[in-house]
């Protein structure tokens, strides 16, 4: 059974339906509810909600009955679309319904193995995991006091925050880590390097010591200044001769020449390439990548970022165009069109985390 209405009876006898009226069951799920409605209508019409694909099956082939997959919160605009006059009533059984707590791929139970999902929709962009694993302290505070009911938001946000970084290290590999923070301990944006002699095991996921390390920390009201750091420091490193420079840097200004330097010809090749594309005829400048590309990582920063740069950099070895739209803490950059999608040659998506594939 897909799920067992609560309370059937009373709450048919307290909607005192009249069999000419027009009702809404604004949570569908397997049916319940929604047939008992109907049951007692003549003339009568029911429209039904329910954002969760799996309900749809449920639905009824019947001509007093319309089936609306939308999440109940657009009710007022989809009754005037439909209807266009009053409802004489309206059931709603709040919750989740016991298909989705046995159905192990939804994420909602604690009795069966299946992923962090908890989305009412498959359609929802982001799933449990993706909250827990990327929101910062200050976002999953406010989610657990305002939803989750408990007494201590900000400590169990903390708890989360220290236990994803037990699992995801901030090393990325080729000897580099970039252990960033962003939390009220810290005042002023700052960033700090440091050379390692000899090395120190960082968790790298290549299994390597890291011997060059980039600490970031922001304020927690600041806006997003330590990722845009993140991001244009995670494809600077991408480049060995930058990294293999700074090691060799003898004093820290030797050090921070190394950066300023690689910064300016950064500039540079940037401002060189708007040059080339504002000069391209109106054809070529409407010209559609070959390949198209999503990066994305659980914390959403340096891995994202230095996927992106690697991707540009192979593509433009094999003489193939590539536009890749990278994932972040900051939100989605360089987003991908319909139109780009439909018309490259290859979708390359370099990610171990949830991503929307759907369009």
């Amino acid at each position: 059974m897909y799920h067992k209405p609560v309370m059937l009876q009373e709450c048919i006898g307290g909607l005192n339906i009249n069999p000419e009226g027009v009702y809404a069951d604004v949570t569908f799920g397997g049916g319940g509810h929604a047939r008992a409605i109907l049951d007692q209508l003549t003339t009568g019409h029911l429209y039904a909600f329910d954002q969760d694909e799996d309900a749809a099956a449920n639905a009824f082939d019947d001509e007093r009955f319309t089936f609306i997959p939308q999440n109940f919160k657009y009710f007022k605009n989809f009754i005037q679309l439909y209807h266009g006059g009053k409802i004489d009533g309206i059931i709603a059984d709040l919750g989740v319904s016991s298909h989705q707590f046995d159905t192990p791929e939804k994420g909602f139970s604690t009795r069966f193995d299946g992923p962090l999902d908890m989305r009412m929709s498959q359609l929802t962009p982001n799933d449990a995991a993706t909250v827990v694993n990327t929101y910062d302290h200050a976002a999953l505070t406010r989610i657990l006091r305002l939803y989750g009911e408990i007494q201590q938001p900000r400590l169990i946000a903390s708890d989360i925050i220290m236990a994803r970084e037990a699992e995801f290290s901030t090393a990325v590999g080729d000897g580099i880590a970039i252990p960033h923070a962003k939390t009220s301990a810290v005042k002023q944006p700052g960033l700090a390097a440091m050379t390692i002699a000899d090395g120190v095991d960082w968790g790298a996921p290549d299994g390597g010591a890291s011997d060059l390390a980039f600490m970031i920390a922001a304020p927690e009201g600041e806006a997003n200044t330590h990722l845009a750091i993140l991001a244009q420091l995670s494809r600077l490193l991408m480049h060995q001769d930058f990294a293999d420079a700074l090691r060799a840097a003898k004093t820290p200004e030797e050090f921070l020449k190394v950066i300023d330097d690689a910064q300016a010809e950064k500039a540079a090749e940037e401002r060189a390439e708007a040059a080339t594309e504002a000069s391209d005829s109106a054809e070529s400048k409407c010209a559609l990548p070959d390949i198209v590309a999503i990066t994305a990582c659980p914390t959403g920063i340096a891995h994202t970022y230095m996927a992106a740069e690697n991707l540009e950099k192979k593509a433009t070895e094999m003489g193939v165009t590539i536009k890749v739209e990278t994932q972040g803490s900051a939100g989605a950059k360089n987003v991908l069109t319909a139109e780009e999608i439909a018309a490259a040659k290859g979708v390359i998506i370099a990610a171990d985390k949830n991503v929307e594939r759907s369009r």
